[in-house]
């Protein structure tokens, strides 16, 4: 068992029932991918409304992040607030639930993998007060650890492995392996393509996009100590944001969460199956894999 502040968190989920749903928001209108080898690349193509490029959300064989902290917001409001191009994270009315030091813990998500349980919540000061919670956030690293693999119907398949270019390090899609590589990932953009975590075009989210069980937002952060709160938004999109440290997701269940005097802990599952691994190509080959956002599930019992 994880020695963290409080609360519960479970990392790894294979619940049929919180499948991917197509987002249905302009932000976010990735297709989930086909079957593996049930599809030609034609047909991928036809997916998507631009011929010449394809994209579609996956199932990731490895999907490790560090986790530093999560919790719960009673505000009515966003607590990622102020105009676009100088957003910062409002924390005044956030309440950790788990919290894992500067260093963070380190957790795979991707579907098969074992899973491990957090303390439940204690009957003490560091407890969330009982009542009703519009929104809770996550606080994770700007690196990524992944592996993936994708086959057309004709059996050829396409591998991950470590690719780096001028924006530094990207799954790229190799059809010669026989098995995939793992590949790392900084996040250092909210938008499409390589190196990004959704869409949007600029280190902040514009506005939430809808996902499975709610909509989400996010944040990339520089200079990030949670401990003594002082985080700082990354308010421009330089080339490569070498700065970037941190990544703040912000999600809006559909049903606010309720803490009652009786609540005994957080139950946390973030869902990457049918969604949390990207898959691109141009106009004839699949080209690179990466990153999209998990899907959160909160439970308290």
């Amino acid at each position: 068992m994880i020695n963290f502040k409080k609360g519960i968190f479970i990392p790894l989920i294979l619940i049929n029932s919180f499948g991917f749903i197509q987002p249905s928001k302009a932000e976010f209108s990735m297709p989930a991918c086909p079957t593996s080898g049930t599809k030609t690349y034609s047909q991928l193509l036809a997916l998507t409304e631009d011929a010449n490029s394809f994209e579609c959300l996956g199932t990731p064989e490895k999907y490790e992040i560090t986790i530093y902290e999560m919790g719960l917001c009673t505000s009515s409001t966003s607590p990622i607030t102020g105009s676009s191009g100088s957003k910062i994270w409002d924390k005044s009315t956030c309440v950790p639930t788990m919290s894992s030091g500067l260093n963070g813990t380190k957790v795979d998500l991707a579907p098969g993998n074992s899973t491990e349980k957090i303390a439940p919540l204690p009957s003490s000061d560091d407890r969330p007060s009982s009542g009703t919670y519009k929104y809770a956030y996550i606080l994770i690293s700007s690196e990524f650890n992944l592996k993936g693999s994708y086959e057309l119907s004709d059996g050829t398949t396409y591998y991950s492995k470590q690719g780096n270019d001028a924006y530094g390090p990207f799954g790229d899609a190799d059809k010669t392996l026989s098995s995939a590589q793992e590949h790392g990932e900084e996040v250092d953009n909210i938008g499409s393509g390589e190196g990004s975590w959704s869409v949007a075009g600029a280190a902040e989210m514009s506005s939430p996009f809808d996902m499975s069980g709610g909509k989400m937002s996010a944040l990339l952060l520089n200079n990030c100590n949670h401990v003594t709160n002082s985080c700082n938004a990354i308010s421009s999109k330089p080339s490569i944001q070498e700065d970037v440290s941190k990544l703040l997701a912000i999600f809006e269940p559909t049903n606010p969460i309720s803490i009652k005097d009786e609540t005994q802990g957080i139950e946390v599952q973030l869902v990457v199956k049918d969604g949390g691994y990207l898959i691109a190509g141009d106009s004839s080959d699949i080209e690179f894999f990466g990153s999209a956002p998990f899907r959160p599930k909160i439970t308290a019992f």
